[in-house]
């Protein structure tokens, strides 16, 4: 998106690449001869990390926050340092790919997920619910989320003492299908 504000870019106009599905040939097209090479292209792909790397630092603060509710606040330190030294984690950061905007989908997906079970309110099943939207919507491999969240909530129920109340379990599942389905 920040690539749009660029009026010398424009879409290939060759339908063939469009048809073949080509978008490396696309981005080569773009990059080599609509921008100028020595100093167009380079802001053009910082502008297109740009996105991507404040996303990769929306996930380390979800795991800082999620870490510091599970422990304390040195443990949230400590998991946010992990988390910023993470080979896989800095590789992709910088990256113009899909891989750390599911990652950090996901994870504020099921730490959202967790303080629903811990509390259920509509409030949080909005906002679970639109955050595991936005994991569907940014890449297919989200998918394996459904499972993760229905198992989630078995270990919760397994883990429940005898007094527990089923209605507690079906107002949480109520509350996340009608909001997901809302959304």
């Amino acid at each position: 998106l920040p690539l749009l504000s660029n009026e010398k870019i424009q879409p290939a106009a060759d339908p063939k690449l469009w048809a073949d599905r080509d978008q490396w040939e696309i981005g080569r097209m773009i990059l080599s001869q609509q921008l100028d090479p020595a100093t167009e292209t380079q802001r053009a792909l910082w502008l297109a990390r740009l996105p991507v790397i404040l996303i990769w630092l929306g996930l380390g603060l979800i795991v800082w926050r999620w870490a510091e509710s599970r422990t304390t606040p040195w443990g949230g330190a400590v998991a946010a340092v992990v988390y910023a030294f993470e080979p896989t984690l800095l590789g992709h950061g910088h990256l113009i790919t899909t891989d750390v905007a599911v990652a950090a989908a996901i994870a504020l997906t099921l730490w959202l997920a967790t303080k629903l079970v811990a509390k259920p309110s509509w409030r949080l099943a909005f906002f679970m619910a639109a955050a595991c939207g936005l994991a569907q919507l940014t890449k297919f491999s989200a998918l394996i989320l459904w499972p993760t969240l229905f198992g989630l909530l078995a270990i919760v129920v397994v883990g429940r003492p005898t007094s527990w109340s089923w209605r507690w379990w079906w107002r949480t599942v109520g509350m996340t299908l009608v909001t997901t389905a809302a959304l």
